[in-house]
């Protein structure tokens, strides 16, 4: 299992809350910090898998059409100004790897 770190601007705070309600989903708010410009973020993580890729995606398409900052990091790979279709792709490759790690 691969954990993500999933980040966005204050004022977007519901998409955590959204993911952090979910039963399904293994979400822990870690920090909330002040980045250039006077904006905050918020910051959990969550366990990936093939449930969260498609609730992440949905929420990245979601956020996209309005212009929503959303930073995902993961294995060290940081995500950002990507689009969904491009977050989903690379997403979708780190799980198939952990998969195969764990095979």
């Amino acid at each position: 299992m691969v954990s993500i770190t999933f980040s966005v601007e204050a004022a977007d705070a519901d998409l955590i809350n959204e993911l952090v309600a979910s039963p399904d989903i293994q979400a822990k708010p870690v920090s909330r910090e002040r980045i250039s410009g006077g904006s905050e973020l918020s910051t959990i993580i969550i366990t990936l898998t093939p449930f969260v890729l498609a609730a992440v995606v949905k929420i990245l398409k979601e956020k996209w059409a309005r212009n929503a900052r959303v930073i995902i990091e993961a294995r060290g790979i940081k995500i950002k100004g990507a689009s969904p279709e491009d977050v989903e792709r690379i997403l979708k490759q780190i799980l198939a790897e952990t998969e195969d790690d764990d095979d």
